[in-house]
């Protein structure tokens, strides 16, 4: 469950895209989200019961001792993840919540293609746009926009 949610998490911030990019992730953020959700009732209520009905208990088999210890094991950190279902969900919530808070915090020209218009030879993304915009930009990157329209 924390998995789907987490995913669903990092859908989010598709939906809310604005300009170009976000027309085209939009159908795509709604679709793939959708499907991760059915997915979720699917392997919650469908997959145990298809699992009851179509698998039988095999006979019982001596396993050698490696396979013993291996299901001990596997049994022990079962229940150790069973025990701690209350911090996983708190984990998710926090994913969930951090992720909203850091689209709303997060410097929309952050991004390249979100914001003002760059010429379509200006390769330089998010950081060479973040140094020009505080006067740090090397000379070479400075020399390249030199007479670009909009520099």
């Amino acid at each position: 469950m924390s998995l789907t949610f987490s995913l669903v998490a990092v859908l989010i911030p598709l939906l809310f895209m604005p300009d170009v990019v976000g027309r085209l992730f939009h159908e795509f953020a709604i679709t793939l989200a959708v499907a991760i959700v059915i997915s979720l009732v699917v392997s919650l209520t469908l997959t145990p019961m298809m699992c009851a009905r179509m698998l039988h208990t095999p006979p019982q088999e001596d396993v050698g001792g490696f396979m013993h210890g291996v299901i001990e094991r596997y049994g022990r950190a079962l229940d150790w993840v069973l025990e701690r279902q209350r911090a996983t969900l708190l984990v998710m919530l926090g994913t969930i919540a951090l992720t909203g808070l850091l689209y709303l915090a997060v410097d929309k020209d952050f991004f390249p293609g979100t914001g003002q218009q760059r010429h379509p030879g200006d390769y330089r993304g998010a950081a060479g746009h973040l140094l020009q915009r505080h006067g740090r930009a090397s000379a070479q990157s400075r020399r390249c926009s030199i007479g670009r329209p909009g520099h």
